[in-house]
């Protein structure tokens, strides 16, 4: 929880805040948790402030200083953070869905499994940033730099990195995307990014017991090189998975399974010439559980489960 002393100067204002920074140089600000949606920080020294937590949806933090700041599963959905400076900056699992973030610096960022969906990145410095399995579906990176940052994992769906600077195809290569994903020119997409459909999801009740769920689609790849696989990631929820809506009832949530499609080298490795491929990608899970939905990873696709297979 916020230490309410440090609450209480700053909801005062920025003219009392920074001054009194300036003259208590040995403590660290506690805000964890703390309300300030919608709160008026323009320019605001909130360096190694421990944001963890807190509530800073729609707040105006244009040319904030956030430096080493603790924003960790913060609230920054549709915050204003134009030329702020946030300099590893930890911003783990921190929701930043529609924020404004034009030309400000997060050289170094940690936004690990952030939701970072539809924020505006323009002219943003990312260089170093680690955006290891973030969600930047639907982002925009015209004019940023992203030099060296870590794309791991990070779903990039409908994402516009055509006008990026810095950017590799190593650096691609690790990220999920699709057909829908903009690249800069000379950037080619993954194998892995393969194009799939005619996803499906029904209970198999032919035989007694419990029920056999069944999920099945087809996937293009690179002819003879790789096949695809359905397999159940260890997490089941989380803020930065594509398609998550923040106020999904928990009674959706549990019943909604998620899936993660691989594309893997074939275990024959043949190549068989240049080239697409159909291959069929199915999951199959015993269970006494009724799920409702079915959402396939990294694509973001969610299915409907059938009580039986639709002819």
């Amino acid at each position: 929880m916020a230490d309410q002393s440090h609450l209480d100067i700053l909801r005062q204002g920025v003219e009392a805040w920074n001054p009194w920074r300036s003259h208590h140089l040995n403590i660290t600000p506690d805000l964890s948790e703390a309300n300030l949606s919608k709160a008026s920080l323009l320019e605001a020294n909130l360096s190694e402030v421990n944001l963890f937590k807190a509530d800073l949806s729609e707040a105006d933090l244009r040319w904030a200083s956030l430096v080493e700041a603790n924003l960790s599963e913060a609230n920054l959905v549709s915050a204003y953070l134009f030329e702020a400076d946030l300099r590893e900056a930890d911003l783990t699992e921190a929701d930043l869905s529609e924020a404004s973030l034009t030309d400000a610096d997060f050289t170094a960022a940690d936004f690990t499994e952030a939701n970072l969906y539809m924020a505006d990145f323009i002219g943003a410095n990312l260089s170093g940033a680690k955006l290891r399995r973030a969600n930047l579906s639907r982002a925009g990176f015209a004019n940023a730099y992203l030099f060296g940052a870590d794309l791991a994992e990070a779903y990039l769906f409908r994402a516009d990195l055509s006008e990026t600077k810095g950017l590799t195809q190593k650096q691609i290569d690790r990220a999920n995307g699709n057909e829908t994903t903009e690249l800069p020119e000379g950037l080619k997409r993954p194998a892995a990014w393969s194009q799939c459909r005619d996803w499906h999801a029904w209970y198999d009740h032919e035989s007694p017991g419990p029920a056999t769920l069944r999920v099945a689609g087809k996937c293009e790849v690179p002819k003879g090189t790789y096949e695809v696989k359905l397999t159940r990631p260890e997490r089941q929820q989380g803020v930065n998975l594509p398609g998550y809506v923040s106020n999904l009832p928990d009674s959706l949530l549990e019943r909604r399974l998620l899936l993660e499609r691989k594309v893997v080298p074939s275990a024959a490795e043949m190549y068989y010439g240049p080239g697409v491929e159909t291959h069929e990608a199915r999951y199959e899970e015993t269970t006494d559980f009724e799920y409702e939905t079915v959402m396939i990873l990294p694509d973001g696709v969610t299915l409907p489960v059938q009580k039986e297979k639709e002819c």
